[in-house]
């Protein structure tokens, strides 16, 4: 098999799993999730879109709590159908695993089934995509039976690639539906939150923005823009640590400690993205605003555009939406 550009590098698949390529090369290793192709020139491994569904498996596999040859086993005869019913009965809620019960003790609220869950008035749907529709299959019957009864509930989606008519389908009505997609800071009340919603009133709308306060900012954008929203809001979380990360090491290559530089950094852009939220000034007059004639600034700005920073920062938003659009057609 020959490379082409339809090919994810270990890096990216790693990035998009969110594991380190080590168990990846571990994998390998072991027989248990092979390369498609390896660069006979550099030894670097790289994997097809479809891979992706068969490693999201061994993941799954892996946190609920199978052993490796239990793993390896399963995958010998693997099939889709299958592994949606495994995970069908491993959330099915017979069991809670003790990661839960201790987290919902933190938070000061209750584990339960989906069939619990599937009782609320905001049903979150957090499962990766490919798990969604096994899911929600064995659900069908209560959100039909809330339906009958004339009950307003809102499911909620964050898997991405699925549309929210696609959810409907999987549940089975036209039930209102939310799809968000939050980035990393959600996690710190500092996030951006791109949402879109079908279905749902303005007062359920403005009922979910005050449950998602705490994340962040969540903001309305029509469903055909939001994998674009995600590649600046949900990728530009790693490209600002890149940066960051480049500030700190020419700080401490003038001398700054390790530690300070980082700070500085960090601080200079958490300080610099608020003062451009909340003043709603263009970030090109502010630059122009920092820069004095004849100054330090404005020679640091000529050699970003020497090097193309721009360009760089505008191609990387492109290749991921470009990446993204390859994932969802699988």
């Amino acid at each position: 098999m020959k490379k082409n550009e339809n090919l994810f590098s270990i890096g990216e698949v790693a990035k998009y799993q969110n594991i380190s390529k080590q168990t990846l090369i571990f994998y390998d290793k072991v027989g248990l999730f092979r390369p498609a192709w390896v660069d006979p020139e550099n030894g670097y491994r790289y994997y097809s879109a479809s891979q992706l569904d068969y490693l999201d498996t061994i993941l799954i596999m892996k946190q609920i709590g199978f052993s490796l040859q239990e793993i390896k086993d399963h995958m010998q005869h693997y099939d889709l159908d299958s592994s949606l019913a495994m995970y069908e009965t491993a959330l099915s809620g017979e069991t809670v695993s003790e990661e839960a019960q201790a987290l919902a003790q933190a938070l000061g609220c209750r584990t339960g089934s989906n069939e619990d869950a599937a009782g609320c008035g905001l049903v979150f749907l957090g499962v990766k995509p490919q798990m969604m529709a096994g899911m929600l299959a064995p659900l069908q019957p209560l959100f039909a039976a809330r339906a009958a009864r004339g009950e307003r509930f809102v499911l909620c989606t964050m898997a991405a690639g699925l549309t929210m008519d696609q959810i409907r389908r999987m549940a089975g009505g036209d039930y209102p539906v939310v799809r968000i997609n939050p980035n990393i800071p959600s996690a710190y009340g500092e996030g951006m939150i791109p949402y879109c919603t079908l279905g749902v009133t303005p007062e359920e709308e403005a009922a979910f923005c005050q449950l998602m306060a705490g994340a962040g900012r969540a903001d309305p954008i029509a469903e055909n823009l939001i994998d674009a929203a995600s590649c600046v809001s949900g990728c530009g979380p790693a490209w600002a640590c890149q940066f960051i990360e480049a500030l700190a090491d020419g700080g401490v290559a003038c001398g700054l400690p390790r530690a300070k530089a980082q700070q500085y950094a960090a601080q200079m852009v958490l300080g610099t993205a608020k003062m451009l939220l909340e003043t709603g000034g263009h970030p090109g007059a502010m630059k122009d605003a920092v820069c004095s004639p004849g100054g330090t600034t404005i020679q640091g700005v000529r050699v970003l555009e020497e090097r193309g920073f721009r360009g760089a920062a505008m191609d990387a938003v492109l290749a991921a939406y470009d990446k993204t659009c390859k994932l969802r057609e699988g």
